[in-house]
Parts: C-alpha cells; structure tokens; sequence
C-alpha cells in the first residue's frame, strides 16, 4: 500500500477521553457547584426551619390533646440553642417540649 494512502486511514477503535476533554469537565462541574452552593445553602436553611416549625406545633399540638385527656392546665418547655448559619454544632435545628400535665408529669410531649 502506498504511504499517502495509509496516512488518510482514520483509527476505528478509540476509547476513552483525551486529558483536555477530562479537564474541560472538571471545570464545568466546578463552575457549576460554584453557582448551586449559595442555593443550597439557602435551601438547606429553609429545610432546617420548616422541621422545627414542624416539630414545634407537633409538641403544641400533643400538650393539648393532654390538657384535654386530663383536663389539667399543661406547659410546654421549648429549649432554644442559637446557632450559627454555617457551622453545625450537633443541634440539627431541634428544639426538645415538654408539657406537663398535673404537676406528675402526666402530660410530655417531645420535641425531638
């Protein structure tokens, strides 16, 4: 076969990715993780709310079918821990209630 002829031959069997490819990808998931995280934060933030919004009116919501089980007047205890909005210091964003019944402890209710 003649030279000319064996150098316009296209290889039939590549595999892979080139450096270059590798490299562009990794760049264009960097910039999009750079453009998601403020959202993500955010995102998380709303989350950590909403459960202990929800946690809080489920504790409400137990001391009073307590209240009304023994028609007693029952409290209800939040614990409150300020946190900082990056770091996590092992509270979750809970808040633990207790409600009492008559004095016992009849009526609890739990915030966790």
């Amino acid at each position: 076969m003649a030279p000319w002829k064996r150098s316009n031959r296209r290889r039939q069997h590549q595999f892979g990715f080139t450096l270059i490819e590798t490299l562009v990808i990794i760049g264009v998931a960097g910039v999009l993780a750079a453009i998601s995280a403020p959202s993500m934060i955010s995102l998380m933030d709303n989350l950590r709310v909403n459960q202990t919004i929800l946690e809080v009116r489920t504790v409400l919501q137990n001391t009073q079918r307590q209240a009304i089980r023994s028609t007693q007047v029952c409290s209800v205890a939040l614990q409150v821990e300020a946190e900082d909005s990056h770091t996590n210091n092992g509270n979750n964003g809970k808040g633990n209630g207790n409600g009492n019944g008559n004095g016992n402890g009849n009526g609890n209710g739990n915030g966790n």
